[in-house]
């Protein structure tokens, strides 16, 4: 490949290609530092190629690998002040910026850089979406650190304005599932039902802001967040409420879409055991240790139990 380029380097139709697989293998070689120079190298001598931007975004993150981070927020700076205003790829290196900061746990100076985005690149929609969930998720991590009651209101306060601001955006399912795990850590377990409840009604088929081609992995990550929802409501009912019929009924919810669920099947068979109805629990608890599912050991336990 050094060859080639060395030969037709002018040549960037083919050139440009080359030099992203040189930086491709060194990323397979778990090489970060000569990934970088190569990188740079095709940025540099390519910009206009199809793979330029990918890649810069990319090298900030690899500096952040190899602990360079002071160099990984420099590099997305750049990336914003000298991109066109207002352009995808200035507020892509915004944001970035902004997370890096964010991943060192300075909340404060993250949520200044995430404004950024929107203050600064409105019309690229979709990242100043993202910077507002972003600063919302900021405001929750921050509260979990030290619980702090004033934190802990403007967590929700964002989270809350980001749920009713954006209501069809494909984030929104997230957004929901962390109030609901806010307030459940707080135990209120009621205003968690409800978050759940509203997780479990979310339209997925009118979600907005999903990039072309990725729908299908939208809706099943969708599905997957409504099943843990639907879990956690369960759970709640089962374990906190002690109102083992609802939660029998809503771990069937889950059954009824995946009849394996470990997690459901354990959670019915041990409400079913609060609520003495053993002779029910007992199939429940077969069904677990027959699939040799990994909570077999538990099921057998219980069912010892219930037989003496």
């Amino acid at each position: 490949m050094r060859e080639f380029l060395n030969t037709f380097s002018h040549d960037s139709t083919y050139a440009n290609h080359v030099q992203y697989r040189i930086v491709q293998h060194y990323l397979w070689n778990d090489d970060l530092e000569n990934a970088i120079i190569e990188g740079r190298k095709l940025v540099e001598e390519y910009p206009n190629s199809v793979y330029a931007d990918d890649i810069s975004y990319q090298m900030g993150d690899w500096l952040n690998r190899i602990n360079r981070k002071e160099l990984a927020k420099e590099h997305y700076r750049k990336i914003a002040n000298k991109s066109t205003p207002n352009t995808e790829r200035a507020a892509i290196g915004q944001f970035l910026l902004a997370a890096t900061i964010d991943k060192e746990k300075d909340y404060e100076g993250a949520r200044a850089e995430y404004a950024k985005v929107k203050s600064e690149h409105p019309s690229v929609l979709n990242w100043s979406i993202l910077s507002d969930y972003a600063i919302a998720l900021s405001y929750y991590n921050e509260w979990l650190e030290d619980m702090d009651t004033v934190k802990q209101r403007l967590a929700e306060n964002n989270l809350y304005k980001f749920i009713t601001t954006y209501a069809t955006d494909k984030r929104i399912p997230n957004a929901i599932m962390t109030m609901a795990n806010m307030r459940f850590i707080l135990k209120d377990y009621y205003e968690a039902i409800s978050s759940l409840d509203m997780l479990a009604n979310f339209n997925s088929n009118q979600m907005t802001n999903v990039a072309s081609g990725h729908l299908e992995k939208e809706l099943a990550a969708h599905m997957k967040l409504k099943t843990d929802g639907k879990l956690l409501k369960a759970n709640i009912l089962n374990f906190n409420l002690m109102q083992f019929e609802a939660a029998i009924s809503t771990y069937n919810e889950v059954l009824s879409i995946d009849d394996l669920n470990e997690v459901a099947l354990l959670g019915k068979a041990k409400a079913m055991i609060s609520h003495n109805s053993m002779v029910e629990a007992v199939p429940v608890l077969e069904k677990i240790i027959n699939n040799n599912l990994s909570n077999k050991e538990i099921a057998q336990r219980l069912l010892r139990k219930i037989e003496h």
